[in-house]
């Protein structure tokens, strides 16, 4: 697992996981933004990296992988810890293992672990919107419409899913939808806040349902007019500003 770190030592610090099938250049300009005042770690998820032939796991075991390697580069506590979608996943997770301390996290339209829905929703799985598209561009335009978000976005996923195995792609959407947390997940001294656009609130409305139920003072921002990525691919600056208050 690779993970990248921008800004100066020292500082109050971020790490960013990236959702499914986008490799972490994704967020550069939001890295960016980010790092001229704190010290960021952007994360390249297993199988996401377009430099190696690891392959993705499962949610426990990269959450795991997270909390080792970022150890390994000294960080003993996370000020801001902010997950997109299967990054969400990841972060809620890692949240719940414990392995180090987080104070403030960002959960953008992350899938919530449903492990019990049973045998059909495992078998509609790999029908996930973003899952069709590494066979077709067009299904990935509907998923981030190029009059919202930028064609060069939606440009670098498809060719990141292009060099995706079938396995890589099948553990990825089943694991989101079948991960669980620990039996005893708790988020002590930690400050959870769930994203959403808001042209995404009813597809995201059983995630929602999930944190309001299971993440006590859990706190609900939706972002009007917004698309799944939007807020935090086309609106770098404004996005950064966000993350950065949270952090005073």
């Amino acid at each position: 697992m690779k993970i990248h770190e921008f800004g100066e030592p020292g500082r109050g610090n971020i790490v960013i996981i990236p959702g499914e099938c986008m490799p972490w250049e994704l967020f550069s300009d939001a890295v960016n933004e980010l790092s001229g005042r704190f010290r960021v770690y952007a994360v390249s998820v297993p199988g996401h990296d377009m430099t190696s032939d690891e392959e993705y796991t499962s949610v426990g075991d990269v959450a795991s992988r997270i909390g080792l390697t970022l150890a390994r580069y000294g960080v003993s506590r996370i000020d801001m810890l902010y997950g997109f979608s299967l990054g969400g996943a990841l972060a809620l997770r890692f949240i719940a293992d414990g392995s180090i301390p987080v104070a403030h996290a960002v959960i953008d339209a992350g899938t919530t672990p449903r492990p019990k829905q049973g045998l059909l929703d495992r078998l509609l799985a790999p029908q996930d919107p973003l899952r069709r598209a590494k066979y077709s561009r067009a299904a990935l335009d509907r998923v981030f419409p190029p009059q919202k978000i930028n064609a060069a976005y939606a440009d670098k996923i498809y060719l990141l899913m292009q060099r995706m195995s079938d396995n890589t792609l099948d553990r990825i959407f089943r694991s989101m939808r079948g991960y669980e947390l620990p039996e005893k997940a708790g988020f002590p001294d930690c400050v959870i806040e769930y994203w959403y656009g808001g042209e995404e609130e009813e597809r995201l409305k059983d995630d929602i349902a999930y944190v309001s139920a299971n993440i006590p003072g859990v706190i609900l921002r939706r972002i009007g007019g917004m698309c799944h990525g939007e807020y935090v691919l086309g609106c770098s600056s404004q996005f950064a500003g966000d993350i950065g208050r949270r952090m005073l």
